[in-house]
């Protein structure tokens, strides 16, 4: 509560009704009201340019069961060669990092929806996961349905949210993927086609270098905490939540096709220079990047020093070592 008193006697601002509009408002005053709309204005929300194809990570319904070790991993393929078919890399919201991501060297075992009866194919995967059996027919999905019927909406040895054939296979390519919680957006592109647990999220387009850029730029990280909900003080230490439903929303600008591909290379000097965990050199790109969207959004000097001297004080604080835990 002192937090929140502090934020209020600093930054407070009085609104008439008609401001706070359900697609989103600041709480940076009127001259952040103004700005919101010209960054909306100047772009295509990001689910019409990417034409629709933003998907949320899977969820087991029981990672004890599906999420596994290397060296469980490993046995189950030993005793099955074809067990591999079924596991993929496993990368938690807490390891998607900032143009870059961490390998725990963990997996997870895909059932998809309506599976099941193909897992006797499969012997060492049925087996382990036979071994969880009552767990798995207690989560909710498998005693109701959505309509709460008593039959379930799964059978209890696949996955929860009924993940069809073509959603799985949507975290077998190129993808941009991003957190759900954090100080900052943390985002990269994966080539490597890793699956991405419930605390993240996938996106596929052709240009996904270019997307990547302009939704780690300084013009959305302001859009980002003026809008967005948050754990605490988003301009102090809190964390932003970049949920699904309001990141659709967010303005990805008019470029040109040189444009487009300057700032995909600067994505990927980005990426090269976390993956080696140069701070150094990632600021400088982004400073770059940054420069570049500025531009394509069309803000003029005042509108950038707005934008800047927000971002300072919030850039300066604590590391950002806070992603989402609160994983099952």
């Amino acid at each position: 509560m002192s937090s929140l008193r502090k934020a209020l006697a600093s930054r407070a601002s009085r609104y008439r009704a008609d401001q706070l509009k359900a697609e989103g408002w600041s709480l940076e005053g009127a001259q952040g009201l103004l700005l919101v709309s010209k960054l909306r204005s100047k772009g295509t929300p990001l689910v019409d340019y990417v034409k629709g194809r933003i998907y949320y990570g899977i969820k087991t319904g029981l990672n004890e069961a599906f999420v596994i070790d290397r060296a469980i991993r490993d046995r189950l393929v030993r005793e099955d060669r074809k067990s591999a078919e079924l596991i993929k890399p496993w990368i938690r919201g807490r390891d998607i990092k900032r143009w870059t991501h961490e390998f725990h060297d963990l997996y997870v075992i895909i059932v998809r929806h309506e599976f099941h009866a193909e897992l006797k194919k499969y012997p060492a995967i049925l087996r382990h996961i036979a071994k969880f059996q009552n767990k798995l027919k207690a989560r909710g999905q498998c005693r109701t349905t959505r309509g709460g019927g008593e039959e379930g909406q799964h059978h209890w040895l696949e996955l929860d949210n009924n993940p069809s054939e073509s959603y799985i296979a949507a975290f077998d390519e190129r993808k941009i993927v991003f957190n759900e919680t954090s100080k900052r957006l943390h985002a990269y592109i994966d080539t490597e086609g890793n699956a991405i647990n419930k605390t993240g999220f996938i996106i596929l387009t052709p240009e996904d270098s270019f997307v990547l850029a302009v939704l780690n730029s300084a013009p959305l990280d302001w859009l980002y905490r003026s809008t967005f909900p948050s754990w605490g003080d988003p301009w102090n230490t809190g964390r932003v939540q970049f949920r699904g439903n309001l990141m659709n929303k967010v303005p990805i600008p008019l470029a040109s096709n040189a444009e487009k591909a300057r700032l995909s290379k600067l994505a990927e000097r980005a990426a090269a220079a976390a993956a080696k965990g140069d701070g150094a050199a990632v600021r400088d790109t982004e400073g770059d990047i940054d420069r570049m969207v500025y531009g394509l959004f069309d803000l003029n000097p005042a509108e950038i020093s707005q934008i800047e001297t927000a971002l300072a004080r919030t850039h300066s604080g604590a590391p950002e070592d806070d992603d989402d835990t609160g994983e099952e």
